[in-house]
């Protein structure tokens, strides 16, 4: 018998969505997309701070769920669980190929991507985009760029993301996390068509999180390249330390950074270059996640 693939994430305590009528239906849409995901061989585990009362039917769902002590509400007012703490978890939950997923998304995999991501080795990743839709029927697709709520990999790959600045719900993490696969030099395993589908919803964050977080963002991935010394982590701190912003027609690639070791060892960002260093951030990981590396 074929094992199922352990995916972690990590629930809300409740999820609003509104279908096609007009309807509240959070719930079924939860439920729906753990459905999926069991439908295609993978076994959901949900991982919360024991300080967060989830009142949803786990067990009747077959959803196994794992607790964290620490949470992250006095940064962000809720407690979410901090990246140190879930991969820690995951670290001791399994030893083989897992699967971090937002929850709020689902499966349509053909029987060979799902065989790819059992058969990820150490090293390897697959990291997804999702498409966005307005209804269950898939109406209006279209491929989110923002980021990425989908990555596989085998679990003894996990301590390459050190960081105890990023919580699970929180912007830029999922930058992050497939820009060190890169820079530490894990290979990307390309699945295409994407596979994940997510039902369009109103923005959670507002514009001064994105600021703040983005700044410890910074931080962390400037750590973590002092740390890789590898040829990807030089072009990345090259690229961030020009301290120019080009407007014109075509992807600004530059982007103006202050860098000052006689003091925290980075100053903040405006709110403007962290949008191109978001836009540096989401080129770098697409060369890498699609194989279209520029190699000499």
């Amino acid at each position: 018998m074929v094992q199922p693939i352990s995916i972690y994430t990590s629930l809300p305590p409740r999820m609003s969505r509104v279908n096609a009528a007009g309807e509240e239906f959070g719930l079924e849409y939860l439920k729906y997309c753990l459905d999926s995901w069991r439908d295609h061989g993978f076994e959901p585990v949900t991982v919360n701070s024991e300080v967060e009362v989830l009142k949803l039917p786990l067990e009747e769902w077959g959803v196994r769920k794992i607790e964290v002590s620490r949470n992250a509400a006095e940064d962000y007012g809720k407690p979410f669980v901090y990246l140190d703490d879930f991969y820690g978890k995951i670290s001791e939950d399994t030893d083989g190929v897992m699967v971090f997923a937002n929850a709020d998304i689902f499966f349509d995999f053909t029987d060979e991507q799902v065989d790819k991501i059992r058969n990820l080795r150490p090293g390897e990743a697959i990291v997804l985009r999702r498409i966005d839709i307005d209804d269950l029927d898939r109406n209006n697709p279209e491929e989110y760029t923002g980021g990425y709520d989908f990555l596989a990999m085998h679990s003894r790959d996990l301590a390459r993301f050190e960081s105890d600045l990023f919580a699970l719900g929180v912007p830029w993490w999922d930058h992050f996390v497939p820009l060190i696969m890169r820079m530490t030099g894990m290979t990307s395993v390309f699945l295409e068509p994407s596979g994940i589908f997510h039902l369009r919803h109103e923005e959670r964050w507002a514009g001064w999180m994105r600021f703040e977080v983005g700044n410890r963002f910074l931080k962390a991935v400037i750590d973590a390249t002092r740390d890789a010394k590898s040829a990807d982590a030089e072009m990345y701190t090259r690229e961030i330390s020009r301290i120019k912003i080009r407007k014109d027609a075509h992807l600004i690639r530059r982007i103006r950074f202050w860098h000052d070791f006689r003091t925290e060892g980075v100053t903040a960002m405006s709110r403007n270059e962290l949008g191109v260093m978001g836009l540096l951030n989401r080129s770098m990981i697409e060369e890498w996640r699609t194989g279209k590396l520029d190699r000499p």
